[in-house]
Protein backbone atom coordinates (compact mmCIF):
# COMPACT_ATOMS: atom_id res chain seq x y z
CA UNK A 1 0.00 0.00 0.00
CA UNK A 2 1.31 3.25 -1.03
CA UNK A 3 -0.01 6.10 1.17
CA UNK A 4 0.93 9.95 -0.13
CA UNK A 5 0.57 13.69 1.49
CA UNK A 6 -1.50 15.99 -0.70
CA UNK A 7 0.39 19.59 -0.24
CA UNK A 8 3.94 19.29 -1.75
CA UNK A 9 3.88 15.89 -2.13
CA UNK A 10 0.98 14.85 -4.81
CA UNK A 11 0.28 18.02 -5.86
CA UNK A 12 3.30 20.62 -6.44
CA UNK A 13 1.24 23.47 -5.05
CA UNK A 14 0.23 23.98 -1.43
CA UNK A 15 -3.32 24.49 -1.50
CA UNK A 16 -3.90 25.77 2.08
CA UNK A 17 -6.22 23.20 3.02
CA UNK A 18 -9.10 24.12 0.63
CA UNK A 19 -9.94 25.66 -2.72
CA UNK A 20 -12.67 27.28 -4.06
CA UNK A 21 -13.34 25.51 -7.21
CA UNK A 22 -14.93 27.89 -9.04
CA UNK A 23 -12.30 30.09 -8.51
CA UNK A 24 -9.23 28.08 -8.66
CA UNK A 25 -6.48 31.24 -8.88
CA UNK A 26 -3.36 28.78 -8.29
CA UNK A 27 -4.51 26.47 -10.25
CA UNK A 28 -4.39 23.64 -7.44
CA UNK A 29 -6.83 21.87 -9.31
CA UNK A 30 -4.37 20.83 -11.58
CA UNK A 31 -1.25 20.60 -10.24
CA UNK A 32 -0.66 17.09 -9.36
CA UNK A 33 2.79 16.34 -10.32
CA UNK A 34 4.03 13.92 -13.38
CA UNK A 35 5.98 12.09 -11.39
CA UNK A 36 2.95 11.18 -9.16
CA UNK A 37 1.11 10.47 -12.38
CA UNK A 38 3.84 7.81 -13.49
CA UNK A 39 4.11 5.70 -10.26
CA UNK A 40 0.59 5.93 -9.17
CA UNK A 41 -0.45 4.63 -12.55
CA UNK A 42 2.12 2.06 -12.34
CA UNK A 43 0.92 1.29 -9.06
CA UNK A 44 -2.54 1.29 -9.70
CA UNK A 45 -2.01 -1.36 -12.88
CA UNK A 46 -0.61 -3.64 -10.90
CA UNK A 47 -3.18 -3.78 -8.19
CA UNK A 48 -1.27 -1.83 -5.13
CA UNK A 49 -3.71 0.24 -3.52
CA UNK A 50 -3.23 4.07 -2.91
CA UNK A 51 -4.41 6.15 -0.42
CA UNK A 52 -3.80 9.97 0.63
CA UNK A 53 -3.38 11.45 4.61
CA UNK A 54 -3.97 14.49 4.49
CA UNK A 55 -4.55 17.73 7.07
CA UNK A 56 -6.54 19.21 4.36
CA UNK A 57 -10.05 18.31 6.54
CA UNK A 58 -13.28 19.64 5.69
CA UNK A 59 -13.79 21.18 9.00
CA UNK A 60 -11.51 24.50 7.87
CA UNK A 61 -14.90 24.93 5.79
CA UNK A 62 -17.72 23.85 7.78
CA UNK A 63 -19.32 27.63 8.33
CA UNK A 64 -18.10 29.06 5.33
CA UNK A 65 -19.42 26.43 3.02
CA UNK A 66 -22.62 27.73 3.61
CA UNK A 67 -21.95 31.04 2.01
CA UNK A 68 -19.49 29.59 -0.53
CA UNK A 69 -20.78 26.08 -1.44
CA UNK A 70 -17.35 26.14 -4.11
CA UNK A 71 -15.15 25.59 -1.70
CA UNK A 72 -13.81 22.07 -1.51
CA UNK A 73 -11.46 20.10 1.20
CA UNK A 74 -10.41 16.96 2.03
CA UNK A 75 -11.68 14.17 -0.22
CA UNK A 76 -13.58 16.35 -2.46
CA UNK A 77 -10.24 18.69 -2.67
CA UNK A 78 -7.66 15.37 -3.53
CA UNK A 79 -10.54 13.88 -5.79
CA UNK A 80 -10.82 16.99 -7.66
CA UNK A 81 -7.34 17.59 -8.10
CA UNK A 82 -7.22 13.69 -9.56
CA UNK A 83 -9.52 14.84 -12.08
CA UNK A 84 -8.91 17.76 -13.53
CA UNK A 85 -5.09 16.75 -13.81
CA UNK A 86 -5.73 13.84 -16.01
CA UNK A 87 -4.47 11.43 -13.12
CA UNK A 88 -5.22 8.13 -14.35
CA UNK A 89 -5.15 6.45 -10.90
CA UNK A 90 -7.52 5.37 -7.91
CA UNK A 91 -7.64 6.99 -4.62
CA UNK A 92 -8.95 3.99 -2.56
CA UNK A 93 -9.36 6.38 0.49
CA UNK A 94 -8.84 10.07 1.56
CA UNK A 95 -7.95 10.15 5.09
CA UNK A 96 -8.35 13.91 6.21
CA UNK A 97 -8.04 14.85 9.80
CA UNK A 98 -6.25 18.30 11.07
CA UNK A 99 -5.42 17.38 14.24
CA UNK A 100 -6.08 21.25 15.69
CA UNK A 101 -9.88 20.38 15.45
CA UNK A 102 -9.69 17.22 17.24
CA UNK A 103 -8.23 19.12 20.24
CA UNK A 104 -11.95 18.72 22.56
CA UNK A 105 -13.14 15.94 23.90
CA UNK A 106 -16.43 15.78 22.10
CA UNK A 107 -14.27 15.88 18.78
CA UNK A 108 -11.38 13.54 19.33
CA UNK A 109 -13.68 10.64 21.21
CA UNK A 110 -15.67 11.15 18.20
CA UNK A 111 -13.06 9.23 16.00
CA UNK A 112 -12.48 6.88 18.75
CA UNK A 113 -9.28 8.55 20.30
CA UNK A 114 -9.20 8.70 24.17
CA UNK A 115 -7.02 11.67 23.97
CA UNK A 116 -6.12 14.37 21.18
CA UNK A 117 -4.23 13.42 18.00
CA UNK A 118 -0.70 13.67 17.49
CA UNK A 119 0.33 16.57 15.89
CA UNK A 120 1.43 13.93 13.05
CA UNK A 121 0.27 11.29 10.44
CA UNK A 122 -0.09 8.74 13.10
CA UNK A 123 -3.84 8.61 13.42
CA UNK A 124 -4.24 8.84 9.62
CA UNK A 125 -1.52 5.57 9.01
CA UNK A 126 -3.11 3.60 12.24
CA UNK A 127 -6.32 4.39 10.35
CA UNK A 128 -5.28 3.43 6.73
CA UNK A 129 -3.91 -0.50 8.46
CA UNK A 130 -6.79 -1.00 10.42
CA UNK A 131 -9.43 -0.22 7.89
CA UNK A 132 -7.14 -2.10 4.92
CA UNK A 133 -5.86 -4.68 7.38
CA UNK A 134 -2.16 -4.06 6.58
CA UNK A 135 0.74 -4.36 8.57
CA UNK A 136 3.11 -1.32 8.68
CA UNK A 137 5.96 -3.01 6.89
CA UNK A 138 3.36 -3.41 3.93
CA UNK A 139 3.29 0.84 3.59
CA UNK A 140 5.13 3.31 1.90
CA UNK A 141 4.26 6.02 3.10
CA UNK A 142 5.29 9.61 1.04
CA UNK A 143 5.57 13.26 2.73
CA UNK A 144 7.45 16.48 2.40
CA UNK A 145 6.91 17.11 5.98
CA UNK A 146 10.28 15.76 7.98
CA UNK A 147 8.38 15.88 11.22
CA UNK A 148 5.54 13.46 9.81
CA UNK A 149 8.36 11.30 8.02
CA UNK A 150 10.53 10.85 11.31
CA UNK A 151 7.07 10.06 13.72
CA UNK A 152 6.27 7.38 10.65
CA UNK A 153 9.86 6.20 10.56
CA UNK A 154 9.92 5.61 14.32
CA UNK A 155 6.29 3.79 14.10
CA UNK A 156 8.33 1.77 11.37
CA UNK A 157 6.89 2.86 7.94
CA UNK A 158 8.96 2.28 5.34
CA UNK A 159 9.51 6.86 4.91
CA UNK A 160 10.01 8.61 2.08
CA UNK A 161 10.67 12.42 2.72
CA UNK A 162 9.87 14.31 -0.50
CA UNK A 163 12.44 17.04 0.07
CA UNK A 164 11.92 19.53 -3.29
CA UNK A 165 9.34 22.56 -3.25
CA UNK A 166 7.50 21.11 -6.18
CA UNK A 167 5.87 18.30 -4.59
CA UNK A 168 6.87 14.56 -5.40
CA UNK A 169 9.16 13.67 -8.21
CA UNK A 170 11.74 11.24 -8.73
CA UNK A 171 15.60 13.34 -7.79
CA UNK A 172 14.08 15.34 -4.69
CA UNK A 173 12.85 11.87 -2.67
CA UNK A 174 15.09 10.81 0.37
CA UNK A 175 14.35 7.25 2.29
CA UNK A 176 14.19 7.68 5.85
CA UNK A 177 17.20 5.89 7.43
Amino acid sequence: MAVFDFDLTLIGKHSGGYIDKLNDIEDIGTSVTNAFKILSKRLYENNIKITVATFSDDEAIRYSKVKSPSLIAGEELIQHCIKHSNCETKIERVYAYYPYYYKEPKKYMALGLKEPMSNDKSYHLKRIRNEFSVNINEIIFFDDDVKNCISAKKEGYITFNVTGKKGFNFKDIKLMQ
